[in-house]
């Protein structure tokens, strides 16, 4: 008996087409049964979308029924949008209501004419073993052409095996046995609650090295559940198989165009047509390999996103002009905050002198008149001699005040000039710096 198949599908409809166009290529397609869950639409153009896909998903039920595609074809109608996360979880639990194997694939999923042969060879061999709890047909190496010597243990054995093990798990196109998923699968609610029980030892190897930050989809409502379920795997000690060469392609990592256009300044290291020959599957013993899991962590650095000698320079182009933009800003910014505060500082110190200087003269004013009344009284023509001296007095102040107020500017001025020195002289210094470098 076969495993069934899952297929997930939403508001794409031309994708969905190439997917079981695709399918039917396989000769154990009609041995298959085909379970379509179709989530529901968010607006009103999604969901005109999502008719449009489910008529289609209903023609070929009774298609399938005449002519005998699929073993039997089962649609599945969301009553509203669930999510990818939902639909997902919940249509592979379905499925285990009747089935201990299940093959999982969405919309965008393109297969090749051996896919479900893999599949299922696979399930077969590996079915009493749980530590592997997972198989993908999606390999981001091409090990088969380019590192031979890794995935094949003899090649002159006419038990030749095309695959390897890695705890790293892909939802391109995959499978797994109801025991596993029941077991170990969780949605988890909360960032904390995954990583309960996860030394950072094990983070680290996840993510391997930072470059698969996958750890990072956790922050997200709810979590996907393939974070959920790579961490399972990751508890559990478990491995997933893996072929040495892809058997799928991902036609929507560039709305599809990319399938036929390669593009001109970058393109994916893993973007390869499905293999075009059956992927010999064999036991073999159940490890990951470190030297495959090394070629692993340097293939997904930038999601395998690789740049063309083009996008090298137009990308050199883009950083430059945005660093630029980004030091302008900046110094700027920097310029006119130094501005504010040398204004603020200019304009306090010349209230202080302002107010300071008036109360001076009043007091000298006050003490003046008093001791010129005291000498008036007390001496004749003395006091009057310090009243007139008081009054000189009281005008040379008045003058003195007069020249503080007019010289506050320059003493502005005298700072503006300064810091701005100190920051001609720092830009200097990053200009050496960078000549430097």
């Amino acid at each position: 008996m076969y495993a069934p198949l899952a297929l997930f599908v939403y508001n794409r409809l031309e994708l969905t087409k190439q997917v079981i166009a695709q399918l039917l290529t396989n000769t154990l397609a009609y041995e298959t049964e085909l379970y379509v869950f179709s989530d529901g639409g968010r607006d009103e153009q999604s969901s005109a979308e999502v008719r449009a896909v489910r008529e289609y998903m209903h023609e070929l039920e009774k298609d399938s029924a005449t002519r005998h595609l699929f073993k039997s074809v089962t649609i599945v109608e969301r009553p509203e949008n669930w999510g990818a996360n939902r639909n997902i979880t919940e249509g592979v639990n379905y499925v285990f209501k009747d089935h201990d194997t299940v093959i999982v694939l969405e919309d965008d999923i393109f297969v090749s004419e051996f896919f479900l042969d893999y599949m299922n060879t696979s399930f077969g061999i590996y079915e009493k073993d749980e530590k592997v709890m997972h198989v993908s047909a999606f390999s981001n190496l091409d090990l088969i052409n380019d590192h031979p010597l890794l995935v094949y243990d003899n090649p002159y054995s006419d038990l030749m095996n095309e695959t390897y093990f890695t705890p790293h798990m892909s939802d391109w196109g995959w499978g797994t046995w109801r025991d596993r998923w029941e077991k170990h699968f969780k949605q988890f609610g909360s960032e904390a609650e995954a990583l309960e029980g996860v030394p950072q030892a094990m983070r680290d190897k996840m993510q391997y090295e930072g470059n698969y930050p996958c750890l990072e989809l956790l922050k997200k409502s709810p979590i996907p559940w393939n974070i959920c379920w790579e961490i399972a795997i990751y508890k559990a000690d478990g491995v997933c198989l893996t072929p040495g060469y892809t058997l799928v392609r991902n036609i929507g990592l560039r709305s599809g165009s990319h399938f036929t256009q390669r593009e001109q300044l970058s393109y994916y290291n893993f973007d390869r047509t499905p293999a075009e020959r059956l992927i010999k599957v064999n036991r073999r013993p159940i490890a990951p390999k470190a030297d495959i899991e090394a070629l692993f962590t340097e293939a997904i650095k930038d999601n395998g996103l690789v740049y063309t000698p083009l996008g090298k320079v137009a990308r050199v182009v883009m950083q430059g002009g945005q660093g630029l933009g980004d030091f302008t800003k900046s110094s700027g910014s920097v310029m006119a905050k130094t501005g504010r505060v040398l204004g603020k500082v200019g304009g306090d110190l010349g209230k202080l002198l302002v107010k300071f200087g008036g109360k001076a003269g009043v007091a000298l004013k006050k003490f003046g008149a008093e001791a010129g009344k005291a000498s008036v009284k007390y001496g004749g023509q003395l006091g009057v001699l310090l009243v007139k001296l008081g009054k000189v007095l009281l005008v040379l102040l008045k003058r003195l005040l007069q020249e503080i107020v007019r010289a506050t500017p320059y003493v502005v001025g005298f700072f503006q000039q300064l810091f701005r020195l100190i920051a001609d002289g720092i830009k200097k210094l990053i200009n050496l710096i960078m000549s430097k470098m």
